[in-house]
């Protein structure tokens, strides 16, 4: 049997369990999938297939997993909407309930209760506070119950789990943590970046991200046997409360890479309050006389919109010409100075795609660390149909039907249309309007 059959029959044992109510079969099964979320051919997951049976005790320890209770299966069905048509009225009380913290194995804890978007939702306590306490910042990160992540040229260093590979099952990789002693390599005689970024909910374990681009990528292995450096998308394959920290971690490092001279006046700039400011080295400088944004992290507002026709019943999408093949997303832009998130969202759809937007609902954010932007998603409602296309913005625009968005989402579009993963955001506000419209 190879390792695909090996991991279906984990999935289908999965399915069954949850169907069953079999806690005990559920419970070894979480222990070996590294996707809790999996679907079957119908695009059922567990917890759909616990809600329609009215497994409450099931559902519940799903969703303390960390399972997502917005997924939806061919027919844009949710969990949710599985229990309200079977009448489970204990499971649409768990459903309907805010979410609760979810565990995670190794350092990482718990993910912030209510919060839904990938990168979002660390589990850390940035204690401001001690960012301009230098000598607690030097004791908490030679301590012994710290934790250091690690960046090589802004990639994650991460640590490959062997456990699953003797399943017959691909590796999973995790976020590398260390001591500060293990990092003999990376602080000999040298003063790399160092991100302090918050604390545990224990408040005893600090957290600190190290840039370790100086040490040549064959040392990497001195600081763990199972260390390697992945592409900075690798972020994506992380479990969501390490997910958050590392995109905290490489939003820093990135800035820090990009400023280490004054934009204000040229001089050489120095990292200063836990890596959450530059000082430039010139006294005469005029950026340390007041406060000045040249001075902190930078962040880029950036809307990102499902836009609905006048109907309710279509959604825009469109395609700009660095898409993959038949990829189609939500409009998207950044915001200007001087102007509020519903003028960006209006004046980006009019120049993208030539329709005219009334109201704008905010939907939700995510911090997107390629390198900085804080992207909103909102929902808007346009007053028009009829499009324009600006091809220096997109190569295509086109009207979705539900029914049309619902096979992009599943991957059983007749034309194989995509629109981009579960991670993002917006794969979520595109899934958010599938469901308000369910009863249309």
């Amino acid at each position: 049997m190879d390792k695909h059959d090996i991991y279906e029959t984990y999935v289908e044992k999965f399915h069954e369990a949850a169907a069953g109510g079999d806690t005990d079969l559920l419970d070894s099964a979480v222990k070996v999938l590294p996707n809790l979320n999996v679907k079957n051919d119908k695009g059922w997951t567990a917890l759909m297939f616990a809600a329609r049976n009215g497994h409450a005790n099931v559902v519940k320890l799903l969703l303390d997993r960390g399972c997502d209770c917005e997924v939806i299966n061919s027919t844009g069905q949710t969990a949710l909407g599985i229990a309200q048509f079977w009448n489970q009225h204990k499971v649409v009380e768990l459903l309907e309930a805010p979410p609760s913290s979810s565990s995670s194995s190794g350092p990482v804890l718990q993910t912030e209760p209510g919060v839904t978007n990938f990168l979002c939702g660390s589990p850390l306590d940035r204690r401001a506070e001690k960012r301009k306490d230098k000598k607690w910042l030097d004791e908490a990160l030679k301590g012994s119950s710290v934790e250091i992540i690690s960046f090589h040229n802004l990639s994650p260093v991460v640590k490959k789990l062997p456990d699953l590979t003797t399943k017959g099952l691909d590796a999973e990789y995790r976020l590398m943590t260390s001591k500060y002693a293990d990092l003999s390599v990376v602080f000999h005689n040298q003063t790399p970046a160092v991100i302090f970024l918050g604390v545990d909910p224990s408040g005893e374990v600090p957290w600190f991200a190290v840039d370790v681009s100086h040490v040549p990528e064959e040392k990497i292995k001195d600081i763990h046997p199972y260390a390697e450096i992945m592409g900075y998308r690798s972020i994506f394959s992380f479990k969501k409360a390490e997910a958050a920290i590392c995109g905290q971690a490489r939003t820093l490092l990135a800035w820090h890479d990009r400023y280490q001279f004054c934009p204000t006046c040229g001089a050489k700039t120095t990292i200063e309050e836990g890596g959450y400011k530059r000082k430039c080295t010139d006294a005469n400088c005029r950026s340390l006389k007041g406060t000045h944004n040249t001075c902190y992290p930078r962040v880029d507002p950036t809307v990102i919109m499902a836009v609905v026709s006048p109907d309710g019943k279509q959604l825009l999408l469109g395609r700009g010409s660095k898409f993959p093949p038949l990829f189609f997303s939500c409009l998207a832009g950044f915001v200007e100075p001087g102007e509020s998130i519903e003028e960006a969202c209006r004046r980006e759809v009019f120049e993208e795609a030539g329709v005219c937007v009334g109201h704008v609902q905010y939907h939700s954010c995510q911090p997107w660390p390629m390198p900085a932007s804080l992207m909103i998603g909102c929902i808007a409602h346009a007053t028009s149909t009829d499009i324009t296309i600006d091809h220096d913005e997109l190569e295509e625009a086109r009207w979705f039907s539900r029914q049309e968005v619902i096979q992009i989402l599943t991957s059983q579009h007749p034309q194989r249309l995509s629109c981009p993963p579960e991670f993002a955001i917006a794969h979520q506000i595109i899934r958010s309007w599938v469901n308000m419209t369910s009863n249309l």
